[in-house]
């Protein structure tokens, strides 16, 4: 069962009864233009204790939340927080937890305690998404090294400052955990790569599937200079690259200008051999990004696959 709420309400009882003791997926949101208050707010007029068997929560637009509140829903397998405001004062406690995406989070957090995402509090998590998150001169308080280390996949958006200068240290990353590490960029950023950038491997270029006439012409233009920086080399340990599905030029009719882009992206990689990976995103339009988990099925095979190589040849 899904319930959307919407508006800083919850299901109104008026609509009929909604037995909400079955609710797997919850998603709650707000307008742009509004900030909603706690998440007793949020789900009034009922109460926590009604989404007890609650696997899927997705809060976009919150205030005010209690980390400690998404702690009681003891069956969440999926948690996405996109532009929420949230507080702790000790670390996150999801026992089942499996995927995590933060995205444009405002934290309030005690930097007396140890960090907020530790392999004792989420001992079940598999995938871990840290995206456009509050600059800070103590990131690594966020999530614990060995957290890093447990899950089989990262995520980033290029945006991030940190990432930008390199920082890998500091985000916690060592040559182990940059291998199972994916970074986001839209399409609109590929002009940070005019530059050289070493450490990245993998990398999702992501962008508005709905083109005006004019929007083509301008897409097109960022994917030939991704195309130019790849052919100068400025991207020397690039080894997947991950673009959207409606982009795939053998399954699509697309503007000229655009294939001819797209096809340069496809040969320079194969000069470099690095991988071409068309999927299809949950996230593919700008109005549908917010709510939406990063996790990305095809780079948790690509790391799964890998990792049983690693593992077959120690038998060996």
């Amino acid at each position: 069962m899904h319930v959307e709420c919407k508006r800083g309400l919850g299901p109104s009882p008026s609509r009929g009864r909604l037995h909400v003791n079955g609710v797997h997926i919850l998603r709650v949101s707000h307008p742009p233009t509004f900030y909603g208050g706690p998440l007793e707010r949020v789900l009034a007029p009922l109460s926590l204790t009604d989404f007890d068997a609650l696997r899927d929560l997705r809060l976009v637009r919150v205030s005010g939340v209690q980390l400690k509140q998404i702690s009681r829903f003891s069956e969440l397998r999926v948690l996405v927080l996109d532009q929420v405001a949230f507080r702790a004062v000790a670390p996150f406690m999801a026992r089942r937890l499996e995927h995590l995406t933060m995205n444009y989070c405002g934290e309030f957090v005690d930097f007396d305690q140890p960090e907020l995402l530790t392999c004792a509090g989420l001992p079940a998590l598999r995938h871990l998404y840290l995206l456009r998150l509050p600059k800070r001169t103590r990131r690594r308080q966020l999530a614990a090294p060995g957290l890093l280390h447990q899950v089989e996949t990262l995520g980033f958006d290029y945006l991030d400052d940190m990432v930008r200068s390199g920082s890998w240290a500091a985000l916690g990353l060592d040559a182990a955990s940059l291998d199972k590490t994916l970074f986001d960029c839209g399409a609109a950023q590929v002009d940070f790569f005019a530059r050289r950038f070493t450490g990245l491997r993998h990398l999702r270029i992501y962008h508005v599937a709905s083109y005006s006439v004019d929007l083509f012409t301008w897409v097109a233009q960022q994917y030939a200079d991704l195309a130019r920086d790849l052919a100068a080399g400025n991207l020397p340990d690039l080894q997947t690259l991950y673009l959207s599905g409606t982009l795939d030029v053998s399954h699509g009719m697309l503007p000229r200008k655009l294939v001819d882009a797209i096809r340069s992206v496809i040969d320079e990689c194969a000069a470099a051999t690095v991988a071409v990976v068309f999927e299809k995103l949950g996230f593919d339009a700008l109005f549908k990004m917010t709510g939406e988990e990063r996790f990305s099925p095809q780079f948790a095979a690509r790391c799964r696959l890998i990792r049983a190589e690693c593992e077959q040849t120690k038998k060996v």
